[in-house]
């Protein structure tokens, strides 16, 4: 998946930061970064590093993965995220790499709510795999 300039890949980043490099590699121009506070500092310095490298960072968002409602209020931040790339213009693009287990939930549930396209970085082989969350839910009926 290559990216292209009409694309904004919304990217999750905790401890680990590996899985960027690979979309990076594999073309993308524009990105926004979610992270939490206690990963701050980390995606701080990817921002840097990425915008040394020429790719845009349009935002760093910050989510709160671990409260009783936090998988809700995360999933309506990334939505509106989306909402406002869409209403650019632009294409956004979901990263289900890095971050908290529950922010790549609230990652896929807008992903599938949305039908967008998302990625998923297997580190072991350096791969960006296309992952189509709506197709898959679709698939197994949808809503019940």
């Amino acid at each position: 998946m290559a990216g292209t300039r009409d694309e904004v890949h919304l990217l999750l980043v905790g401890h680990s930061t590996g899985h960027v490099d690979v979309v990076k590699k594999n073309g993308a121009k524009d990105v926004i970064l979610f992270t939490t506070e206690g990963c701050l500092e980390i995606a701080r310095s990817l921002s840097k590093e990425l915008c040394d490298s020429g790719i845009n960072v349009k935002d760093t968002c910050l989510l709160e993965p671990f409260s009783e409602d936090s998988v809700a209020v995360m999933t309506e931040t990334i939505s509106n995220m989306c909402d406002e790339i869409s209403q650019a213009g632009h294409v956004p693009v979901i990263g289900l790499t890095g971050g908290t287990n529950l922010m790549v939930a609230a990652m896929c549930l807008v992903a599938t709510r949305k039908k967008l396209k998302c990625h998923y970085v297997c580190r072991s082989n350096d791969a960006m795999l296309h992952v189509d969350l709506a197709g898959a839910f679709e698939s197994i009926g949808g809503l019940v």
